[in-house]
């Protein structure tokens, strides 16, 4: 049975981009272009994994992927981001982004299929529920003690202000 995956950008290319290379893989793809659209979907649809680009219009990735775990806590989930500004590096960025925020695997882009691909397989590797319920569990509770992602988008949007 093909995994469904959900593909989150607004950037409409490099979506449809993703989107072929997973349906290749013989990946179920839904897409969107922004957040209330996903929400529906990803509402609507049984998910294995979503995958979403850190910085949009309406609502960031983490913002959405934190909408999504109020319905689906122990989805799956590929944050991708570009760089935001040139004073920040991208290590910083990411390490800001991995101390603050939940997600399963952090991409930078531009990110080649082949990339994608294998990440999308890290993931969806078979895997009883019971052992992603766990490892979600974990990561759950880990967040938990860390800031909240609203100061870390804070943090970061200041950095770029700069």
């Amino acid at each position: 049975m093909a995994s469904k995956i959900l593909v989150v950008d607004d950037e409409p290319d490099i979506a449809k981009g993703w989107a072929k290379a997973l349906r290749i893989a013989n990946h179920d793809v839904l897409l969107a272009q922004d957040a209330e659209t996903a929400l529906k979907l990803s509402r609507a649809n049984p998910l294995d994994l979503v995958i979403l680009d850190y910085m949009m219009p309406t609502m960031s990735g983490i913002e959405l992927l934190n909408e999504i775990r109020k319905d689906r806590p122990f989805i799956r989930s590929i944050i991708i981001s570009g760089k935001l500004d040139s004073n920040i590096s991208e290590e910083s960025m990411l390490s800001d982004i991995r101390t603050n925020i939940e997600a399963d695997i952090y991409l930078h882009k531009p990110v080649e299929n082949s990339r994608l691909k294998d990440a999308v397989t890290s993931l969806l590797v078979k895997k009883s529920e019971s052992d992603w319920t766990a490892i979600a569990k974990t990561k759950l509770e880990a967040s938990k003690k860390k800031s909240s992602v609203r100061a870390a988008e804070k943090t970061l949007n200041q950095k770029k202000k700069k």
